[in-house]
């Protein structure tokens, strides 16, 4: 199936703004958020503040110090020494502001201001970071600028991009102060006179001041009183051309947090109108764009992003403040979660405002305000998208109005006059994957503002090839052949590299590279596929002189057998052990059968025989390859012998699982009297050689003795086949008459008899 491909956004600051000093805000209620990763982690802090405060971190993120304007605690969470009493103050609407010496790596000012327009007014303290053992320590405190002001401060950095503007609003006044902070120390304050002169009490120095991230305007949102947006020079500290874009109405509250958008370019307002209910409110937050444009366009140009129907004493919309990662984050006094705007660049709904976003850590909390920075920190940068497929960068930036030229270099020699451009938004296709350092060089009125990005290009693909048929009981290993580095998510939230699957049905893979955030997902559809069947069957046997036909079955599949033949079919001619492998589409068998061989059986009844009157005669056949025969006799016996006491033809039939063999023989009528011959003649004639008995077939038991005439035993034998051959000893005795004594007994008899008579031995 086709993989889903994926294009990542990376809205990044320029390493000249030293986004990394905002990256830890301590606010409100305890809270911390520090935005080192994504999303930000959230901690506790020792600070308790209702409004206004700040925080400052090192070049590479980490917590230096912080204040409520009152105390400042260091980054173990313990108050510096001589770190309490500053003017500040806990109501105060933008109670500190920290700027770090522009020549002293150690050094941090803390502008602090009074709360409803007291008198202390505008001032400055010092913190030495080196102190107490580098944990800091207060080492002047409480100079004052101006007094009295309103509980308004901002600071953002000159043209020339070395120095600070440090701006607050007189109280009762039109007058804005604007003090450069440079190598040399704070300067005269730059005064400007706008014409909105707010002639009330400390009341109506509440609200927000805030400058653009590229220095060239001032919002400044006057509670009770109205909303203005007006023109700065960052070269001379001048602001002119107030544009009113709101006048509060008798009996509202009006706006209290502004900000702008990374690029300058949209303002941000909370805003609160009284409700039904005697003095309660309603809070809103709004957004203006065009604001270069004339005071009418801009108006037009407002959306409301959201509002709260529910009422409140005061504004529970409040601050607003731009973070490190490029997002607008707003506090709200009734909810645990901050607001967030994620694309505060593009107008309208699409910069998709979420009002519950991003929870401080348990037990913490927004109260109205939110940590102020140098606006210049949050100065929006170039973006890019990276192809997470191929080698495609596609960059972003607008040139400002005043700017005379910009130019890109994409840090890719290799690719030869591609490496630069000095278009707005080039397209670049890099070489090769690896690490690059991309830097826009932007030409503004007083200085070059030079940005720089390390840009990551390392394509991959997913592919999880097409759909597959696998064989029931088999597995396939799922491998997205993604590279390294890379993250994978299946649909059984497992996480390996690879997965093995064995069941049919629909699996996926969403592979991230977790360098730049590239998702890409792709599927394929497992459906399982018959497998072969054994089809040898169970052991068996073959007799002999006979063949047995092994067939594999599975019509059309591959075959292999142990001899290598590939048909079907096996013809077995033999005992033995016989194997077959069975390839059918790919699915694989593998059956085995043990033929034994098996033989007819073989049975002998003897010779013929005799039998007499009263005897038995026990038949018992001589048998081979019968051990797990039947046996079937002539007379209807089962038996593997039988008794018999007749003369009569007798036959066997033996079967096994091969055949039948049968055998029969004959048993007569005997002769059943012993008889002795008168003579004999033991001349190897082949005639009447031997002397011995005839005798009944009835003799059971029988002993002979023959003597000479001198009496002399000169033969014995208890043997009835046994006769004398006329030797003693081996000498052939002399012909004459011989005497013999014969005693036997009979069948069925137990009575022993006795004969004697003569023999003539004959020459």
């Amino acid at each position: 199936m086709k993989p889903v491909l994926a294009f990542v956004t990376f809205l990044l600051f320029s390493a000249e703004t030293t986004a990394q000093r905002g990256n830890n805000w301590v606010f409100g209620n305890k809270a911390i958020i520090n935005f080192s990763t994504v999303p930000p982690n959230t901690g506790v802090s020792a600070m308790v503040q209702l409004e206004g405060s700040s925080s400052i971190s090192d070049l590479a993120g980490n917590l230096l110090f912080y204040s409520d304007g009152v105390s400042v605690w260091n980054a173990q969470h313990q108050v510096m020494p001589n770190g309490t009493g500053l003017f500040g103050n806990m109501s105060s609407s933008q109670s500190s502001m920290i700027v770090p010496f522009p020549n002293d790596s150690n050094r941090y000012y803390i502008f602090t201001v009074d709360a409803f327009g007291g008198n202390h007014g505008l001032c400055y303290s010092v913190v030495n970071i080196e102190l107490d053992g580098g944990k800091g320590d207060v080492e002047q405190k409480n100079i004052q600028l101006v007094t009295p002001t309103s509980e308004k401060i901002t600071c953002v950095n000159h043209c020339n991009g070395k120095d600070v503007w440090v701006i607050t609003h007189m109280r009762l006044t039109s007058e804005y102060y604007a003090y450069l902070v440079t190598a040399a120390g704070i300067n005269t304050p730059v005064i400007s006179i706008s014409d909105r002169i707010i002639m009330a009490n400390g009341l109506y120095s509440l609200g927000y001041i805030k400058a653009s991230p590229d220095g060239t305007k001032i919002a400044a949102a006057h509670t009770y009183w109205g909303l203005d947006l007006l023109d700065f020079d960052s070269q001379t500290g001048q602001i002119s051309n107030r544009r009113a874009l709101s006048n509060v109405a008798v009996g509202n509250t009006g706006p209290y947090g502004v900000e702008f958008s990374p690029d300058s370019k949209l303002l941000y307002c909370t805003n609160s109108r009284k409700s039904t209910l005697p003095n309660y409110y309603q809070s809103e937050i709004d957004q203006y764009s065009f604001l270069n444009s004339d005071i009418t366009t801009i108006l037009n140009s407002k959306i409301k992003l959201d509002e709260d129907s529910t009422i409140f004493l005061y504004n529970h919309f409040s601050a607003l403040q731009l973070g490190p990662d490029g997002k607008l984050y707003m506090a709200n006094q009734m909810s645990p979660y901050l607001a967030v705007v994620n694309n505060p660049n593009i107008t309208g709904f699409n910069c998709n405002y979420i009002r519950y976003a991003l929870r401080p850590a348990n037990g913490t909390g927004a109260r109205y305000g939110l940590p102020d920075f140098n606006q210049s920190y949050f100065k929006g940068s170039f973006s890019y998208d990276v192809s997470c497929t191929t080698n495609n960068v596609k960059f972003y930036y607008t040139k400002p109005t005043e700017a005379p030229f910009l130019k890109w270099d994409f840090g890719d020699p290799l690719s030869g006059i591609n490496n630069t451009a000095t278009i707005d938004s080039p397209m670049h296709v890099f070489s090769a994957p690896g690490t690059y350092t991309v830097k826009l060089i932007v030409g503004l009125s007083c200085r070059n503002d030079t940005m720089v990005k390390t840009v990551k290009v390392d394509p991959f693909t997913v592919n999880l090839g097409p759909d597959k048929r696998i064989c029931y009981d088999s597995s396939v290993l799922l491998d997205p052949q993604s590279g390294k580095n890379r993250t994978y998510l299946w649909q059984d939230n497992s996480t390996d590299s690879t997965l093995v699957a064995s069941d049919e049905g629909l699996y996926w893979v969403e592979v991230t590279n977790p360098d730049n955030g590239c998702k890409i997902r792709d599927s394929v559809l497992l459906i399982n596929k018959p497998n072969p069947v054994n089809n040898l069957g169970p052991d068996s046997f073959l007799c002999e002189r006979k063949n047995l036909l092994l067939d594999a079955g599975n019509p059309g599949a591959q075959y292999t057998w142990q001899d290598n033949s590939t048909s079907q079919t096996l013809l077995v001619k033999k005992q033995g052990t016989y194997s077959v492998k069975v390839n059918l589409e790919g699915c694989i068998i593998y059956d085995t059968i043990n033929i034994r061989g098996e033989y007819f059986p073989r049975v002998y009844l003897g010779n013929d025989t005799a039998i007499c009157d009263g005897m038995t005669i026990t038949l018992r056949p001589f048998l081979n390859h019968a051990e797990k025969a039947s046996f079937l006799w002539s007379n209807g016996d089962t038996s593997h012998s039988i008794t018999i006491d007749q003369p009569g033809s007798y036959s066997l039939e033996v079967s096994n699982i091969c055949g039948i063999a049968a055998d029969g023989i004959v048993v007569k009528q005997g002769v059943c009297k012993l008889y002795m011959p008168t003579g004999f003649t033991p001349n190897n004639d082949g005639k009447n050689d031997i002397l011995k008995p005839g005798y009944g077939e009835n003799v059971t038991s029988f002993k002979i003795e023959i003597y000479n005439r001198w009496g002399e035993k000169v033969f014995i034998s208890d043997k009835i086949f046994n006769g004398w051959d006329g030797k003693l000893k081996g000498v052939l005795q002399p012909a004459g008459i011989y005497v013999w004594f014969i005693r036997y007994k009979v069948f069925n008899d137990p009575a022993e008899y006795s004969q004697k008579g003569t023999v003539s031995l004959i020459y």
